[in-house]
């Protein structure tokens, strides 16, 4: 009995992916192919990607959660994502924040489910974060960025995702170079830059791009697309991440 009822929510699960997948392919959603334009800009600078990370988040609610509840919404999280096995279950807690963190690694991915309470002054908050790392099959990444957001708005909780993509690319970059890229890639995005800064290992350009329709505001400006270009002298590799609204990976 036990093992039939796995092997039914197995199939559901399954099927439930599966159905997202088809009518993303039969019935696209206009936003999911625009934004499919900057996996296409990434494959067309010369650079290896190596992992894209997705990071949504949203506010549950405005009370405490118990480490019982934390792990009854892991686990609502965790089954909607299509995670059979659990995974490593960390507690953590200081003065004012309550976290109960668990992490699904494998050789292609690392998905990370939290929940955290954290308490300020006068109030304490409850989030969810959903952070995906794939390390292979990037082609999948607006998929799980669409199927966080979903899992999330299907109880009532309003989602902020970033997307940030990263690849290599053998030895330094003279500055022209980098500047040649970060143009070609905005001018790829439709994209207006913002800001530019510069040091002797990073270049780094953000700006607005209609591709994309979520945007943070950085002073009086809509920002939704962020780059940078590091050189890593150990490794005598150059690095790109490409990411929306903002790089949330260190760099």
């Amino acid at each position: 009995m036990i093992r039939r009822k796995y092997s039914v929510k197995k199939w559901i699960g399954t099927g439930m992916i599966c159905l997202f997948l088809w009518m993303i392919f039969i019935y696209p959603n206009p936003s999911y192919a625009k934004e499919k334009q900057m996996v296409t800009a990434f494959e067309e600078t010369g650079f290896q990607m190596i992992q894209t990370n997705i990071h949504t988040w949203g506010k549950i609610s405005d009370q405490p959660f118990t480490y019982e509840e934390m792990e009854e919404e892991v686990d609502h999280i965790s089954q909607a994502l299509g995670i059979e096995k659990q995974g490593i279950v960390e507690k953590k807690t200081n003065d004012n924040i309550r976290e109960y963190i668990m992490t699904r690694p494998s050789s292609s991915a690392k998905t990370t489910i939290k929940i955290e309470s954290i308490q300020n002054q006068e109030t304490t908050d409850t989030y969810a974060i959903i952070d995906i790392v794939l390390y292979e099959g990037f082609e999948s990444t607006l998929y799980f960025k669409e199927l966080s957001k979903t899992i999330l708005e299907e109880q009532n909780i309003k989602p902020t995702t970033h997307v940030t993509m990263t690849g290599t690319y053998p030895g330094p970059m003279e500055l022209s170079q980098k500047e040649k890229m970060a143009n070609t890639i905005m001018e790829a995005l439709n994209a207006k830059t913002h800001k530019t800064f510069q040091t002797d290992q990073i270049y780094n350009q953000y700006g607005y791009t209609p591709v994309v329709e979520e945007w943070i505001k950085i002073g009086k400006e809509k920002v939704n697309i962020d780059l940078a270009l590091r050189y890593n002298e150990y490794e005598d590799n150059t690095y790109l991440y490409l990411a929306t609204p903002v790089i949330t990976v260190e760099y």
